[in-house]
């Protein structure tokens, strides 16, 4: 973005000095709240997360209804499902959830919020990036709809114990809802690897991170519309992104 009309890229505004910087405010937090407690009495960690922002060509019409609101709508039904559950204490992993804003250019939010863990940065004082044992990304899942049923992919960025403990935990939900005729799936073995998601940030940063990517395409990505002013909620099932969350 840039404040004069002629500078149409990033080498004409830079040299213009008019280019507009890119930034945000990415959100996170923790169920139950996490303490200051050291490194050796902590949980390993489990964070779910979502993007929350999007870009089209004009600026103040950017909808991201399937992406990425689809996903954060689901990531915030579960958190608040979750919420009124009591001893949360006591389960075994901590969950932490963090909706990353500035995603759509370069993944800003994810690469600064991993980079402020580095730093020991006040924002995001609690988590031990050493403790990040899963990663559960949800992406478009606005979509999720074939033959009737409601069909999403889980892409796992590798193959481990911890990626498939994700996958069965997601079938193990979706089961659970019995008449609602959701099925969560693994994505094709062929597919090169995770879709681009902020997972990817993560995976840079340590490579043996597990984490899963849940969409509600296999091998082709399906929004016609990603990016664009047309990325309307009038094209997608609101519904399903419900039913998705209450598999958390």
């Amino acid at each position: 973005q840039t404040t004069k009309a002629e500078t149409n890229g990033s080498e004409s505004c830079l040299k213009e000095q008019s280019c507009l910087p890119l930034g945000g405010q990415s959100v996170w937090a923790s169920l139950p709240p996490m303490s200051n407690a050291s490194a050796e009495h902590q949980k390993p960690i489990i964070m779910v997360v979502a993007s929350q922002d999007s870009a089209s060509f004009f600026r103040d019409r950017s909808l991201g209804a399937d992406s990425p609101i689809s996903g954060l709508i689901a990531l915030l039904t579960a958190v608040d499902a979750l919420s009124h559950l009591h001893d949360l204490g006591k389960l075994k992993k901590q969950l932490v959830f963090a909706a990353f804003d500035g995603e759509a250019w370069g993944y800003l939010g994810s690469r600064k919020f991993l980079q402020e863990l580095d730093e020991g940065d006040d924002s995001v004082n609690g988590i031990n990036s050493s403790m990040i044992e899963q990663v559960l990304e949800i992406g478009s899942v606005g979509k999720g709809i074939s033959q009737g049923d409601t069909l999403f992919y889980a892409h796992a960025s590798r193959n481990s114990s911890i990626s498939k403990k994700i996958l069965d935990g997601l079938q193990s939900g979706s089961d659970s809802l019995g008449s609602d005729n959701v099925k969560v799936k693994p994505a094709a073995s062929s597919n090169p690897g995770v879709p681009p998601s902020s997972l990817m940030s993560f995976m840079r940063k340590n490579t043996s991170t597990s984490g899963v990517v849940l969409e509600d395409f296999d091998s082709q990505f399906s929004n016609r519309f990603y990016h664009s002013h047309l990325d309307s909620p009038g094209k997608l099932t609101v519904h399903r992104c419900a039913h998705l969350s209450h598999q958390r």
